[in-house]
């Protein structure tokens, strides 16, 4: 019984408005559950905020070891040519469809390169 009344007292609460009357004027009208409700609302939080680091990563140049061309691990339409060791590579692209073939070291179809 206790539990029943404390229950609807808490709904009442939750649910009416409340008004304070001075000599006639209402000096302040609120909804009570807003207030109680208040103090346990938070801001949306940024989830970007600590996903990505703040300062750019700089691209993956690949270090030239000999002279000659070298397939881009990750784009197989991409290749390097080094002059010599230690140089600093140059990058080209494959046109249209066509892919870095490592063995004839010319830009092949694709069903010939495996990739």
């Amino acid at each position: 019984m206790y539990f029943l009344r404390t229950l609807i007292l808490i709904i009442a609460v939750f649910t009416l408005s409340f008004a304070f009357k001075l000599n006639g004027k209402y000096i302040g009208v609120y909804d009570m559950k807003d207030v109680l409700n208040y103090s346990r609302q938070q801001s949306p939080k940024d989830p970007a905020i600590n996903s990505f680091p703040t300062e750019p990563v700089p691209p993956l140049i690949p270090i030239c070891v000999k002279k000659g061309y070298f397939r881009d691990p990750f784009n197989c339409k991409k290749v390097y040519y080094c002059t010599d060791s230690k140089a600093v590579p140059t990058a080209f692209y494959c046109e249209d469809d066509l892919v870095f073939n490592i063995y004839t070291n010319y830009c092949d179809y694709p069903q010939n390169v495996i990739c």
